[in-house]
């Protein structure tokens, strides 16, 4: 067994693709660290890591523990859903929300949390290197 699958193997966790990943467990337990090694088994290329805490896109709750490993901005996005909330673990993330003719500026650091509606148009902002959040939402997810 190759390293990347050891570790994958050690922190309860299968491959999707090259960013996202799904836990094997019900029980899913990871720290910064756990990010910050699969982080290095990532490729170079590779934005983004999302580890989804749920087992499948069609649950009703949808967690993901995402990293952002370069400062970069998603969006502006909008779904079909109730609402959606972002916790900060690592770094710093800008939500700026899009209501009529102005824009809603968050800013969140280390160990800030901010919900809002889902149905508005958002922009996600990560603004430091190796950004970690929490980010949870209603399910199904729709790409």
């Amino acid at each position: 067994m190759d390293y990347s699958k050891k570790i994958l193997k050690k922190l309860g966790l299968k491959k999707k693709n090259d960013r996202v990943y799904y836990s094997n467990s019900i029980y899913c337990e990871f720290s910064l660290k756990d990010i910050f090694i699969l982080k290095k088994l990532s490729s170079k290329n590779t934005k983004i890591i999302r580890i989804c805490l749920h087992k499948n896109d069609n649950q009703k709750i949808q967690e993901m523990i995402i990293m952002h490993k370069i400062p970069q901005i998603i969006g502006p996005l909008k779904q079909k859903k109730e609402s959606i909330s972002y916790h900060v673990l690592n770094g710093e993330l800008q939500i700026d929300i899009f209501k009529r003719n102005k824009i809603i500026n968050f800013k969140l650091k280390k160990n800030n949390s901010l919900r809002i509606p889902c149905n508005v148009f958002r922009q996600i902002i990560s603004k430091k290197h190796n950004t970690v959040f929490l980010e949870i939402a209603n399910g199904p997810f729709k790409d």
